[in-house]
């Protein structure tokens, strides 16, 4: 399991999708404290659900 500040996150998300999909988990950071966790999907064998769509979120970036 690795930790990474939230500032660089954001730069590198693709790169820790990756990593997550490969099985890693990974600790986002604000202020060198634990915020979230970034970790792998379980799917359920067999299962043939598409997976929703986000939807962008109404709040304004900054």
């Amino acid at each position: 399991m690795g930790e990474i500040p939230i500032s660089i996150a954001k730069d590198k998300f693709s790169e820790l999708a990756r990593r997550a999909e490969a099985g890693e988990r990974i600790t986002i950071t604000r202020f060198g404290k634990p915020v979230m966790d970034l970790v792998p999907l379980k799917r359920s064998v067999g299962s043939n659900h598409p997976e929703e769509p986000l939807t962008p979120s109404s709040t304004p970036k900054r």
